[in-house]
């Protein structure tokens, strides 16, 4: 089952999440293969051609926040890397757009020549984009600047989708509002698809965090539950879904 991560908002606001109050609608998510051997080819594209376009727009308010991460746990998505960005709403989408066309008209013929060079480090077809609508998520700014982000994917059975939002306000968000507050997670949520995309998940549970040992502290929030009500949630979730992924990705731009 493939996997997204946000973060997410994915996502998935960032350490600049801490320097304005506008909380992301959506994250645009894509997702790339890197050929073997060329993760460094890979990683000067997006310093050199990613990273000025969304640092502009990052400080003109179109993109909430950004980041680059890659998988620490693997399965059997061929995925290497993850470009996400975090946008207050589709207008962000629209600004990036032109952004693109304008900084590539900009360039020089020796920079297309290097910046065309640099691409070829992503595999033929080795790319795709997932678009995802936050439903719930973290209203407060991050203690520390993420370098982790905790990524579950859901499959919920149709017709159970505010279900499946009433189990993650009871269960979930109170413990996530209190972890964050402890500062042992960052921004958090829950988050769908904001344009039909994998039919092998419905659903997005995030978090970042800004050491990966915190891991441990959230699993055992989870455990300190009380029990009954943990059964109880538990019930009800294996009622409305038809299974469950995770994985961790580990931040490494801006």
């Amino acid at each position: 089952m493939r996997r997204v991560f946000v973060l997410v908002s994915l996502l998935f606001t960032l350490s600049a999440f801490a320097q304005t109050p506008v909380l992301p609608k959506m994250t645009w998510v894509r997702y790339y293969q890197v050929e073997r051997g060329k993760e460094a080819d890979f990683m000067r594209l997006a310093h050199d051609a990613f990273k000025p376009v969304l640092d502009d727009l990052r400080t003109k308010n179109k993109v909430v926040d950004w980041g680059l991460a890659f998988p620490i746990t693997h399965n059997s998505d061929p995925w290497t890397h993850v470009l996400y960005i975090a946008m207050p709403d589709w207008s962000g989408a629209e600004a990036l757009d032109q952004a693109i066309d304008k900084a590539q008209a900009a360039m020089t013929p020796a920079v297309m020549k290097r910046t065309g060079e640099l691409g070829m480090s992503i595999r033929e077809g080795g790319t795709r984009d997932v678009i995802l609508r936050h439903l719930v998520q973290a209203t407060t700014p991050p203690a520390a600047p993420p370098k982790y982000i905790m990524v579950e994917t859901h499959k919920i059975k149709p017709g159970r989708d505010g279900d499946a939002v009433q189990l993650f306000n009871e269960w979930a968000k109170p413990m996530f509002t209190d972890l964050a507050a402890k500062g042992v997670v960052g921004p958090w949520g829950l988050s769908v698809h904001g344009i039909a995309g994998a039919a092998d998940w419905t659903h997005m549970v995030w978090y970042f965090m800004p050491d990966l040992g915190n891991l441990e502290t959230v699993i055992a929030a989870n455990e300190a539950l009380d029990a009954r009500k943990r059964q109880g949630f538990m019930v009800r979730y294996l009622d409305m879904s038809e299974g469950m992924n995770e994985q961790v990705w580990r931040i490494v731009q801006p």
